[in-house]
């Protein structure tokens, strides 16, 4: 699958801002709200739960912390990277399954979205790649109910990018956002996820995967409107991970490389995300 195709790039010389970007190119950090002592404290403590081996507890207590703390403030952002680190080390949690036989129109995609987990997941649990094909008749392990809704919600000010599981908060990134405030804000939803995409130039032409003129790095996850109709933004990586943080895209938003899909293996095609200023 190609991704679609996203906004054309403002005439002006690679990273290099605009002359009507806004002046903050810097990501807001907003100032600290808890104690510095027994903020350290709390989050030492944390580290040796998760030292020991006691992820869950740590876990817990960890968004705990992070409800009593200052949305993009630096302790939140220090609180958040032990947040990454965990979820991303941990296995997701065994889910009760049941056999299902493929139908016509089934597609790895389709069955994920219902069970709310990703294709990619779905995929590996049944030995398939996730581009796989399914035959009518296929037999594949699914989960028996679906999981929590999952969500995103990106701060532009801030350059921050939300992972919600239910009410939970899941993982935090970083992200880069357009130049000349081109990013959208609203709601989206995700309507398509690809793997080492082209690179449609607006000059013409296509940048393969792995060329330094390809603008979307490893993933592209394409996002539609409230109707699911393509908008030409997304969500993607790219090769040049310094501009992230930064406004200098024309407008999708852009994560790190690794980052982006890691958030690509967890989340479902069909997740709402929120754009907010």
């Amino acid at each position: 699958t190609k991704p679609e195709t996203p906004p054309p790039a403002p005439p002006v010389r690679k990273g290099v801002p605009h002359p009507d970007d806004p002046a903050d190119e810097a990501p807001y950090v907003a100032g600290d709200a808890l104690e510095n002592g027994g903020f350290s404290a709390n989050l030492n403590a944390i580290r040796a739960l998760v030292r020991e081996g006691r992820n869950d507890i740590a876990l817990k207590r960890l968004r705990e912390l992070l409800k009593e703390t200052e949305f993009a403030s630096a302790q939140y952002r220090e609180s958040v990277k032990l947040l990454n680190a965990i979820a991303g080390a941990e296995k997701p949690a065994a889910e009760e399954t049941e056999e299902y036989v493929v139908r016509s129109g089934d597609s790895l995609i389709r069955l994920a979205r219902n069970r709310r987990i990703s294709a990619v997941r779905l995929a590996a649990e049944n030995g398939l790649e996730a581009n796989s094909m399914l035959k009518i008749g296929q037999k594949l392990r699914v989960p028996k109910a679906p999981g929590p809704e999952w969500s995103i919600r990106i701060s532009k000010r801030a350059r921050l990018l939300r992972v919600w599981r239910g009410d939970e908060l899941f993982a935090v990134y970083d992200v880069g956002i357009g130049r000349r405030d081109l990013t959208p804000e609203g709601v989206f939803v995700v309507r398509e996820m690809v793997d080492d995409p082209p690179y449609p130039k607006p000059e013409g032409g296509i940048a393969p995967a792995g060329s330094p003129e390809n603008q979307l790095g490893k993933c592209w996850i394409g996002l539609g409107d409230r109707q699911n109709r393509a908008t030409g933004y997304g969500i993607h990586g790219t090769p040049d991970e310094s501009s992230v943080t930064k406004n200098l895209s024309a407008g999708c938003v852009r994560m790190r490389n690794a980052e982006v899909r890691e958030l690509r293996s967890r989340i479902p095609v069909g997740t709402m995300v929120v754009i907010e200023k």
